[in-house]
């Protein structure tokens, strides 16, 4: 019992060091995370407030289309650069480190011209054949010409997070990119540019965007061009050329869905799945938020192969994730035809689309950071053969199931690759780790939440006749009261005490 107690001792010491580092350097990205999420919500609100749901659907499909475009002609140049910046910079070569910012953003700006030239040219043929609306080619080739601007700000951005610096990233793509798509479509549709104006804010922002990543990663990098050494520009392709085929795969997982419900139904199913989609999201923000934070820390603990260690962190990093996501998800369940209503009456339909592609984010956060554990690893190789796997059920389940059940079928389809995937990825960590983040410790937010649930629930039968955003704010708070005090009640586990006392600390510090 003894050697337990010192064992848990030594882990919550070492947590502590981790969870230092975390709010020292991540309580910046993890907000900026939330925010962009927040942020694109919003986007959502502002988009079908002026263009209806089939404006909103062709709006997605034009982005659709140009995402996979910038995906294929970033090449994972992304990843590439910030491996080598860091490594260069690491070694005090910074003319090395600017040799290799040139090597990627030559490279990038040649594949992106290629990629935007071949997007403007197969306008026509996509809006008629894939869409089935011609009238949306003049727009994707006006989307087309940003994706070299948008191209270059995720190479030199990733070059800033080379420095081990994520100030960048936060204030430029999570911040002032989308808040610029809202202030500028605003502007735009006000001088009666309809979806244009959609399209317009996007190419403006994408290119500003670009243009302050570019003078941040200049003024890290210092003047001078740096020469581009022999090697460098090879060493980069051979690095980058493998994670193009997991971006694609990425892409392709990420918007089946939408560019399926394009072809096999119309625009309005595809802008109503779309706010769903959108609004479902929000389940997944913490997740996100907190596997940018916990990644490395997992990497630096499979580095000194501190397997107990890591255990313990897999499962706080899983429970603490589970905790602060199922407040989210059943508030999302109990009023999502409330939801959607604020977007129109006509996004309702998608009210038991939302539950299931929820229900679907809510289980991928309930495996905590299994994708990167197995990143972790090493074993990139079995990450591609799950994503060939995840992307070819969701394909497969969307094309059986959209044109039969439509937006329904698309929330069924995706939600089960979603679900397969990351339940592929959590019994691997089992199964070569021998790591569960599982344990008893998941019963008091599991038992508090459901009963906080229930309480909201049967305060509907009293707010019948109540303004659904009166209803939805009182039951938010009062679920918010429930839920809290009963974690208090069933006490709190000793790294969520440290987790609090270290927040308060630097609340208070600053």
């Amino acid at each position: 019992m003894k050697e337990a107690v010192s064992s848990t001792d030594r882990i919550i010491d070492e947590l502590q060091g981790s969870l230092r580092t975390l709010l020292r350097g991540g309580g910046l990205s993890m907000g900026g995370v939330i925010l962009r999420r927040i942020f694109a919500v919003v986007y959502v609100f502002v988009l079908t407030a002026y263009l209806g749901a089939d404006g909103y659907g062709a709006y997605m499909l034009l982005f659709g289309a140009v995402t996979i475009m910038t995906v294929t002609a970033t090449m994972g140049l992304g990843e590439g650069t910030m491996r080598f910046v860091a490594q260069f910079r690491a070694g005090g070569r910074t003319d090395q480190v600017r040799g290799m910012v040139r090597a990627a953003t030559g490279l990038g700006l040649a594949s992106s011209v290629v990629v935007a030239l071949a997007g403007w040219t197969l306008a026509d043929p996509i809006a008629s054949r894939v869409f089935h609306q011609p009238a949306l080619a003049g727009l994707l080739r006006w989307m087309s010409l940003a994706v070299p601007a948008s191209v270059l700000g995720v190479l030199w951005l990733h070059g800033t997070k080379g420095f081990k610096r994520m100030e960048e990233t936060v204030w430029i793509s999570n911040l002032f990119e989308p808040a610029a798509r809202i202030g500028l479509f605003l502007v735009l549709v006000l001088g009666g540019y309809g979806l244009g104006a959609a399209v317009g804010s996007h190419i403006v922002a994408v290119v500003a965007s670009a243009a302050l990543a570019g003078f941040a990663l200049r003024r890290l990098t210092g003047p001078g061009r740096g020469p581009v050494e022999p090697g460098q520009t090879s060493a980069l392709i051979k690095f980058s050329a493998p994670l193009l085929g997991v971006g694609m795969l990425g892409v392709i997982m990420g918007w089946t869905d939408t560019l399926m419900l394009g072809y096999f139904t119309g625009m309005a199913q595809v802008g109503v799945y779309n706010v769903a989609l959108r609004v479902a999201a929000l389940c997944g923000m913490v997740h996100f938020a907190f596997n940018s934070i916990f990644t490395p820390i997992i990497a630096d603990q499979m580095q000194r192969g501190e397997r107990e260690s890591l255990g313990q962190l897999f499962k706080i990093d899983t429970r603490w994730v589970f905790t602060l996501t199922l407040p989210i998800f059943i508030l999302v369940v109990l009023f999502s035809r409330d939801i959607l209503a604020f977007f129109g009456s006509e996004f309702t339909q998608g009210g038991l689309a939302l539950v299931v592609l929820s229900a679907a984010t809510f289980f991928v956060s309930s495996t905590g950071s299994s994708g990167s554990m197995i990143h972790m690893a090493g074993w990139t190789r079995l990450s591609f053969v799950n994503m060939c796997i995840i992307s070819g059920l969701n394909v497969l389940l969307n094309l059986l199931l959209i044109p039969r059940f439509g937006i329904l079928g698309a929330a069924i389809g995706t939600g089960t690759s979603l679900i397969m995937g990351n339940a592929l990825y959590l019994g691997q960590v089992w199964w070569y780790l021998k790591i569960s983040p599982y344990d008893r410790k998941w019963v008091k937010p599991l038992v508090a939440g459901l009963a906080a649930g229930l309480v909201v629930a049967v305060m509907q039968r009293w707010a019948l006749g109540a303004s659904p955003a009166w209803n939805m704010a009182f039951s938010t708070g009062a679920f918010g009261l429930c839920y809290v005090g009963l974690l208090l009640v069933l006490q709190l586990e000793r790294e969520d005490q440290l987790m609090i006392r270290l927040v308060r600390e630097r609340i208070f510090r600053v």
